[in-house]
């Protein structure tokens, strides 16, 4: 008999004893006011956490920390807490041992990003104060492992959307741009990730079908035919060229790419002087 489905938890539904542990960090560490003033704001001399602001998810539960500092001033920060023991079930032990993987993936990432190697693209991205997991060796164990992750709360100055004009199109390839070329081919020994490689879309029929999927996009937003006279033609140039472009890829042109560059996913700063500012959420 199969697993259960995995399923988004009911928002109606509290999760009591996932609030009683909340507090807990990997390896033994633990939210306290110590943790904060160290990690968060030093100014800090109370915090919360409201329990309206504790998102369950399938991937992870999210919760705020408001930060309040001896002149009644808050600062919050987001949470990203991905204990696999309180998800939901995943249909078999290698599911969940690759969803580890992933996870690891982009907690080290962020760990990484704290280099000053990499501070001239930390603008690019949310202000990450802090990004821990549990030890690799665990990683087989699935259940037994956690991670956690504290950032910058952008709900304030920053909204997301679907859709996006060209100029905020432009800022998007710009920042994407900026990340590309921060990597370009110093990626030497990673192996080739993201769910869009060649080899596992061969596993769906998106190459043959490449000419009427980008089609019926277009046909949902006729706007873009007038970016070029021959938008049209997109999907069946990438078809016809998906192999020659994968092999051009696996023979250098490597980098780090965002893995999922769409919408919901950027972040448009709220203030028009700065309409411009993109912040891409690695994801």
């Amino acid at each position: 008999m199969s697993k259960e489905i995995e399923r988004y938890p009911d928002p109606k539904q509290f999760d009591q004893v996932l609030y009683d542990d909340i507090l807990q960090l990997p390896n033994n560490q633990v939210i306290d006011i110590k943790f904060v003033q160290d990690k968060i704001w030093n100014e800090g001399v109370s915090f919360n956490i409201p329990k309206e602001k504790v998102i369950r998810g399938m991937q992870a539960n999210m919760f705020t920390i408001n930060v309040i500092n001896k002149d009644g001033n808050c600062k919050n920060v987001i949470v990203k807490r991905i204990v696999p023991k309180e998800l939901p079930e995943k249909p078999s032990l290698e599911i969940w041992r690759g969803f580890i993987v992933s996870v690891r993936t982009e907690m080290e990432f962020y760990q990484e990003l704290l280099k000053q190697e990499h501070s001239n693209i930390r603008d690019l991205f949310p202000k990450v104060y802090l990004s821990m997991g549990s030890p690799a060796e665990l990683d087989s164990r699935p259940k037994e492992t956690s991670f956690s992750m504290i950032m910058q709360d952008l709900n304030q100055d920053y909204i997301q959307k679907p859709m996006m004009n060209e100029r905020e199109a432009q800022c998007v390839l710009d920042s994407l741009a900026k990340l590309h070329a921060h990597y370009w081919n110093k990626m030497g020994g990673v192996g080739r990730g993201s769910f869009w490689v060649l080899e596992l879309r061969k596993a769906f029929p998106e190459v043959e079908r490449a000419d009427q999927t980008w089609n019926d996009f277009v046909d949902r937003f006729p706007e873009l035919e007038s970016v070029h006279p021959e938008v049209r033609k997109i999907g069946a140039k990438l078809g016809e060229k998906a192999e020659d472009l994968d092999r051009l890829v696996s023979e250098g042109a490597n980098t780090r790419i965002h893995g999922d560059a769409k919408g919901w996913n950027f972040f448009f700063s709220k203030d028009k002087v700065h309409d411009n500012e993109v912040k891409p959420f690695f994801h």
